[in-house]
């Protein structure tokens, strides 16, 4: 499925001879995580790009509550509230502090949890921005007591 809505909504800027290098090129500057990208599918993804619908029909969407972390490396914050701003029923609900990409609910939290089971059990939203704190990474509590 994230293959599909990425190439659908971008397409692939490779050639074969542009893929063998950028994946050499990323395995050799990040050993960690560079070499990922020879698995990804892009080369062979050949099926048209989707149209995406006007911006005026996102408007008239029901209630949309978006949850984003403050740090998420792949989907930028400024995006998120940019997104929200043109619809007029979205909320934020953000988490600062974090830097995960697409965070899990429940998220430990009642700051994040409770608006977000108000939403799904009787379609209350919370205010437009809700800013709330980010659970502390695991080597930030190490040793405390």
């Amino acid at each position: 499925m994230y293959w599909a809505v990425v190439y659908n909504d971008s397409g692939t800027p490779y050639t074969p001879d542009t893929w063998i290098a950028a994946s050499t090129d990323n395995a050799w500057r990040y050993p960690e995580f560079g070499g990922f990208w020879r698995h990804n599918p892009t080369l062979y993804w050949h099926f048209p790009l989707v149209t995406r619908p006007p911006q005026e029909l996102a408007a008239l969407a029901g209630p949309i509550l978006v949850l984003q972390t403050e740090g998420d490396p792949m989907t930028d914050l400024a995006g998120a509230r940019s997104s929200v701003a043109v619809l007029p029923s979205a909320r934020l609900i953000e988490i600062r502090g974090d830097y995960t990409h697409g965070p899990t609910v429940p998220y430990g939290t009642d700051c994040v949890d409770r608006p977000i089971a108000e939403y799904f059990l009787y379609g209350t939203l919370p205010p437009a921005e809700t800013p709330c704190p980010g659970l502390p990474l695991a080597a930030d509590t190490e040793g405390r007591q």
